[in-house]
């Protein structure tokens, strides 16, 4: 089975079991609160950790093997990774910024699903191509969607994943050509499960309810086969 595949059954295998037992005309959509989870043992090799310390001191950063670091042209990020030397697309950037909530501090498997609630109010729905969802990737707990987006007049597509870390939010953005998000999921997965935050967690809000642990959701069989 090949990894796009894989990818697209990890995101939904949840949500299909925890409805088996409804209306079997049910739409086959996910809901917007469904939790995804990208299989780690699909995840591209990581490189090597840059050899600074980003956001001050918070946070170290690799990108996916044989992805060189891009010129830092846009300051609104920390690092940027190419596929290609000179090329811009496809291209993983990783940006920092205050979460502009204060209901969570950090994303948890437990909060996450509250966690991309959050990201969707903020980001609306304006040229979104993949409405915001929970997913896990590891023991990093992201809020992921796709948009729209324009560089140098050219039309893209960025898929985000957001994770929030003591009042920050980080997010590594992979921008591709129209529809080629599937091509380099698994690179840019590599990227978000990759961060080290050089920060001890803050305490838990005692006001967080933990949201109901998603049962299993085992990709062992259809990952085992490429």
């Amino acid at each position: 089975m090949n990894r796009n595949l894989v990818y697209v059954l990890s995101l939904v295998l949840f949500w299909g079991c925890s409805n088996s037992s409804q209306d079997s005309n049910a739409p086959s959509t996910p809901p917007t609160n469904a939790l995804g989870m990208l299989p780690t043992d699909k995840l591209s090799p990581l490189g090597d950790y840059l050899g600074i310390d980003f956001d001050n001191g918070r946070l170290k950063v690799a990108g996916p093997e044989g992805w060189p670091t891009g010129p830092r042209s846009d300051k609104d990020y920390l690092v940027q990774f190419v596929r290609k030397r000179g090329s811009k697309l496809p291209s993983i950037t990783v940006t920092a910024r205050d979460a502009s909530f204060t209901d969570i501090r950090s994303s948890t498997r437990q909060n996450v699903q509250q966690f991309a609630a959050l990201i969707k109010q903020e980001v609306g729905d304006s040229a979104i191509v993949e409405d915001v969802r929970p997913i896990l990737i590891g023991d990093k707990a992201c809020a992921r969607y796709v948009k729209k987006i324009s560089l140098n007049n050219i039309i893209a597509d960025q898929q985000v994943l957001d994770m929030l870390h003591n009042g920050r939010i980080y997010s590594v953005n992979l921008r591709v050509a129209v529809n080629k998000v599937q091509d380099y999921v698994y690179d840019a997965g590599t990227v978000a499960a990759g961060l080290k935050f050089l920060e001890t967690d803050e305490p838990a809000s005692p006001a967080e309810e933990p949201a109901t642990p998603p049962e299993s959701a085992d990709t062992s069989e259809s990952a085992a086969t490429e």
